[in-house]
């Protein structure tokens, strides 16, 4: 209490010192010793050729085109889920068991359909033999040929069927070789990526084509955000948007036609493809419209920016203290803000204590 007591009677003695030897608005005068006093830091200008704009809610979301729906391919009951949501999973990974009944009957049907083309493949290396030695007639020999093809198109179309049941090529030959019946049925992922939602349960009864997960490929998201539609007009394709405290901008690719009757805003749409490890969807993030400029602008503290009524100051480093240099501020993110004005690009600057500085050159007439 005695320390802030003493700092406030210094600051105010500084302030009335100041006040008494200034007779211009502009310069503020302060020695080194009343500089260091004050709390006052002195820093430089970034230049920069990019502005930030304003920072707007967003959402990060699974492009439909990365989306997989995992559905029942047969009717039955899920004996074991292999994955949770957040898994990663890999193309073919088993993620589910299915107990269906009906597999029972598609693998002896596929079996049967084995067996019968294999007698009728011997019935017709037989009549093959019989042909060449002229004991059968060639309508003969065209007919056990004719069953023979019948029935390995029924294999085929059989096999077919167990592949669209679920079950995948080894397994098929699997079954082919040992003619092992089993009521179980293994479900793969159809691709690489993360599960993003699961909609069953163990003992669960499903029916054809229920939906058991969703999973998708992070390898390319997209920032959805609504923009009032009386800024829409300042957006472009191609366009960055900037991810707020992460080294990510995303690519404008659509800006939307229809406008939201309650709110009013429009829906932009970035595409982000690189670095998405970062990045959940569903998560919601801040971003701000990032745009190229020509024209010299500089990246300083926020804090370092004073205003009085409707114009923006900052405090310039000279040999008598510090020059009051009316700025343009074009965004503020974060910390930071983005300026332009008379300015070399060298120039130190006042980042903190602007306090006591703006209220002595306020009392010298730089503004209410």
């Amino acid at each position: 209490m005695i320390r802030f007591k003493i700092r406030q009677f210094i600051l105010i003695g500084l302030l009335s010192s100041l006040a008494l030897t200034n007779s211009l608005a502009e310069v503020v005068t302060l020695s080194e010793m009343q500089v260091t006093s004050s709390g006052i830091a002195i820093d430089s200008m970034e230049k920069v050729s990019t502005t930030f704009g304003k920072t707007i809610p967003g959402r990060v979301v699974v492009p439909p085109a990365q989306r997989y729906v995992v559905s029942a391919p047969q009717s039955g009951m899920i004996e074991k889920l292999m994955v949770a949501v957040g898994d990663k999973v890999v193309k073919g990974q088993v993620i589910a068991h299915l107990q269906s009944p009906d597999m029972i009957a598609a693998q002896r049907d596929f079996l049967q359909s084995i067996a019968q083309q294999d007698f009728a493949g011997q019935a017709m290396t037989r009549d093959e033999s019989l042909l060449s030695e002229g004991v059968i007639s060639q309508r003969r020999y065209q007919q056990t040929l004719s069953r023979y093809q019948e029935l390995a198109a029924t294999v085929a179309e059989r096999g077919l069927a167990l592949k669209l049941a679920g079950m995948n090529a080894s397994a098929i030959e699997q079954l082919e070789k040992n003619g092992k019946i089993s009521a179980r049925l293994k479900i793969r992922s159809p691709i690489s990526g993360i599960v993003l939602d699961a909609q069953v349960e163990p003992g669960q009864r499903l029916s054809i084509s229920d939906p058991l997960y969703h999973i998708g490929k992070l390898n390319t998201l997209w920032l959805e955000v609504n923009v009032p539609l009386e800024v829409v007009h300042e957006f472009k394709m191609g366009d960055r948007l900037h991810i707020h405290g992460q080294e990510l901008d995303g690519k404008l690719i659509a800006i939307g036609r229809n406008v939201d009757e309650v709110s009013q805003t429009v829906l932009l749409r970035a595409e982000i493809s690189k670095d998405t490890g970062q990045l959940r969807p569903g998560q919601y993030i801040q971003v701000a419209h990032v745009t190229e400029t020509t024209e010299p602008r500089f990246q300083l503290p926020s804090k370092a920016v004073a205003r009085t009524g409707k114009q923006s100051y900052i405090f310039v480093k000279i040999s008598e203290g510090f020059d009051a240099k009316l700025v343009s501020v074009h965004a503020v993110s974060g910390e930071n803000a983005i300026i332009s004005g008379d300015f070399n690009g060298d120039e130190s600057i006042a980042i903190s204590g602007i306090a006591a500085i703006k209220g002595a050159w306020v009392g010298l007439g730089g503004g209410d």
